[in-house]
């Protein structure tokens, strides 16, 4: 996946994320960090994977990068999830379309 095309996924569900955030009262805060942490994750990945055709030193950052983002992603998806009271089939399926069409 090219990383504008990450980024612009990324970007949407960070947007969905703060809107979240804005309209909870409790919790508001662990949202917003784990926001910016998904963001910093992102941004470190993008950055190791545009510089990894020049750099043999940044090529061997990229795995740990990604699986940093994954892992990073994955948790801001679980957070925002557990803010809908809803349990069972009601609740959002917000995991498999993000987090795998993010690496697919």
């Amino acid at each position: 996946m090219q990383p504008n095309t990450l980024m612009k996924q990324a970007d949407a569900f960070f947007d969905l994320a703060e809107g979240i955030a804005d309209r909870l009262t409790k919790g508001q805060s662990l949202l917003r960090a784990k926001i910016a942490k998904a963001e910093f994750a992102r941004d470190a990945y993008v950055a190791m994977q545009s510089h990894s055709k020049q750099s043999p030193l940044a090529r061997s950052f990229v795995a740990e990068a990604r699986r940093r983002y994954e892992r990073t992603l994955k948790d801001l998806v679980r957070t925002v999830l557990k803010c809908f009271p809803i349990s069972g089939e009601a609740r959002p399926q917000l995991s498999r379309p993000v987090v795998h069409a993010a690496f697919s």
